[in-house]
């Protein structure tokens, strides 16, 4: 599991979240931010930033994996990038960026000093994950010794670091547990999508 990051190039002249939004407010639609495409969870969390603030933020989608929005965001062809820890965080220690808010509920250990998004807004906040599925005709102990298998994996140590030193909390759970994870997920997004007038294209 990780958060979500909303960052900014290093010499851009937001300095944090309160200056984001203080800037938003004054000129609707002016701050612009990169995500991986409509209706994906980088997508809905600004969506749902500029709802719990009163802000309208400016969605530019880009091809998955947003190479382009980095450059745009470089280049302050755009304001924001909202991505995961793995595009962010090394562009963060390399110089190149700054973080302004992480979505997680608390603050993300590998960036203690940025603030969560919860912090101005109680409740914004998502988490996103990485899981294992099998076809749906899959035989019950079939799944649980591949969830047995998964789970000893994720509990070895050169994996644990490998899995933080990409920016994931390592969390191993059991396939009822990984089913209400997807319903919740699912449900938070479908509410989210509703509320903005977002639609599948």
């Amino acid at each position: 599991m990780y958060p979500l990051i909303i960052a900014t190039a290093a010499d851009s002249p937001i300095r944090d979240l309160d200056d984001l939004i203080r800037r938003a407010r004054q000129a609707p639609g002016s701050i612009s931010y990169s995500t991986s495409g409509i209706g994906s969870a980088l997508h809905l969390i600004g969506e749902w930033l500029g709802a719990a603030t009163g802000t309208q933020l400016t969605h530019v989608p880009y091809p998955a994996g947003g190479g382009f929005g980095y450059t745009d965001l470089i280049a302050g062809r755009i304001q924001l990038m909202i991505n995961i820890p793995g595009l962010i965080v090394p562009n963060i220690r390399a110089g190149k960026l700054r973080a302004l808010a992480v979505s997680s509920p608390t603050r993300y250990d590998v960036l203690p000093d940025v603030p969560t998004l919860s912090e101005i807004a109680p409740g914004l906040e998502i988490i996103s994950w990485l899981g294992i599925v099998a076809p749906p005709a899959t035989p019950p102990d079939i799944v649980a010794r591949l969830n047995a298998a998964i789970r000893s994996a994720i509990a070895q140590p050169e994996l644990q670091e490998q899995l933080r030193m990409a920016g994931v909390q390592p969390q191993a759970n059991s396939p009822d547990e990984f089913r209400s994870l997807v319903a919740e997920s699912i449900e938070l997004y479908r509410k989210i999508a509703r509320s903005r007038g977002i639609e599948l294209q």
